[in-house]
């Protein structure tokens, strides 16, 4: 538990990063290679959501967001590094209302966030002033901005911005686009092609140099290539043709089977800092990336095999409607039931034969409060019984 009184938490805050020589991520001692609570009494704290992490370059600025529910006004909160300790985190001054996704640039002279855009939310930016403070924000023009809906705004190292957005050209509602920067201004967004899937795949976090991404994604329990629940963490790598390597889930050392997401990457690209509801709410975890990096495979899609025996079952990312994909290898009788977040079945929605291949189950949710549910999904032999495919996946009732 991390329940700790607000007094406290700042005592701690200050004993903690007393020391000039040990400022760097507010004092806390580095994790290895499993996800470890960040700073907790300090930035995770119980009865609210933490998500969304930065630090600047130089360590010596943290920036992160804090909700009581996890999607709505949400603040952006603030804590500086000053002569021998970290302020007591207070919201951003210069981020008037609600703000998701702080990020800085390589440089340390660009700050951004996901704030108001025209009638909706996209990229705000602001300035490093002279004497060291942001600016006030500014919309970021066409170029960054669709009018769609922006949900992140990562800046690489070499200048590029990572959004995830529901612009025209995508591959699956939310997906993940690369705007370049050339010749001192932004080109034309690239859809990232087939790392996107389906189901929606969001925050994409780039390594020093474009090396390599991090994202979350909802995409299908295919093999070592799903989920192992809900919103998982991914990683690809840049190749020597420059195209990316097949997405890998990061596994159970950092995955839970709980919403994993809100990825970020530390300036020299040893962390990353993501957020996880496993215990009930949101929290901030980071983790040493050493081993992800030298021992995670490295396969082109050119070269990627499908397993034969692979199936997939996941909610399509939609806006306006709940739908439940299931793509299998045998025909048979297809039974979903939805249960609660305690795994308690609520109510056979579906029960009835279904071929090979892909499919698909509008869920209208009638008499169901709107939220989040498990749906299991059975696949046998009518008349025998047998079961012969069994999973579960959380959905969202819109």
């Amino acid at each position: 538990m991390k329940n700790y009184f607000i007094v406290v938490v700042v005592v701690l805050l200050i004993q903690a990063c007393n020391n000039q020589s040990d400022y760097k991520y507010l004092g806390q001692k580095p994790p290895g290679n499993t996800a470890e609570l960040f700073a907790p009494g300090i930035i995770s704290i119980d009865d609210r959501n933490e998500a969304m992490i930065t630090f600047s370059p130089d360590g010596k600025e943290c920036y992160f967001t804090v909700s009581k529910n996890p999607w709505n006004d949400v603040e952006i909160i603030q804590t500086v590094f000053r002569d021998t300790s970290w302020t007591t985190p207070t919201k951003a001054p210069f981020i008037n209302g609600s703000g998701l996704c702080p990020s800085i640039s390589a440089d340390g002279n660009e700050f951004f966030f996901i704030g108001p855009y025209k009638n909706g939310i996209g990229v705000n930016q602001c300035l490093r002033n002279t004497d060291g403070y942001w600016s006030a924000p500014v919309q970021m023009d066409s170029l960054i901005n669709s009018g769609s809906s922006e949900y992140s705004c990562h800046p690489s190292s070499l200048g590029s911005m990572f959004v995830c957005s529901w612009r025209s050209g995508g591959v699956g509602g939310c997906d993940g686009w690369r705007i370049p920067f050339k010749d001192g201004q932004y080109q034309k967004a690239e859809n990232m092609g087939a790392l996107n899937s389906k189901v929606g795949d969001c925050l994409w976090a780039p390594g020093p140099g474009e090396k390599f991404l991090v994202f979350q994604s909802r995409r299908p329990a295919v093999g070592n290539q799903g989920g192992f629940y809900e919103t998982d963490l991914f990683i690809t790598f840049a190749m020597s043709d420059g195209s990316w390597s097949v997405p890998q889930n990061l596994g159970p050392q950092i995955n839970s089977s709980a919403t994993d997401g809100f990825a970020w990457v530390t300036h020299d690209g040893k962390y990353l800092f993501f957020a996880s509801d496993r215990s009930g709410e949101y929290d901030i975890y980071w983790v040493s990336l050493d081993s992800v990096l030298q021992n995670t495979p490295k396969v082109s899609f050119a070269d990627a095999k499908p397993n034969p025996e692979d199936y997939a079952f996941f909610q399509i990312y939609d806006r306006d409607k709940t739908i439940i994909g299931f793509d299998l290898n045998i025909s048979g009788n297809v039974k979903l039931d939805i249960c609660n977040l305690e795994r308690e079945k609520i109510e056979t929605i579906f029960d009835d034969y279904k071929p090979l291949g892909e499919n698909q189950f509008i869920w209208k949710g009638e008499g169901f409060e709107k939220g989040e549910y498990l749906c299991k999904m059975q696949v046998s032999d009518k008349n025998s019984g047998k079961v012969f495919l069994e999973s579960t996946i959380q959905v969202l009732l819109r």
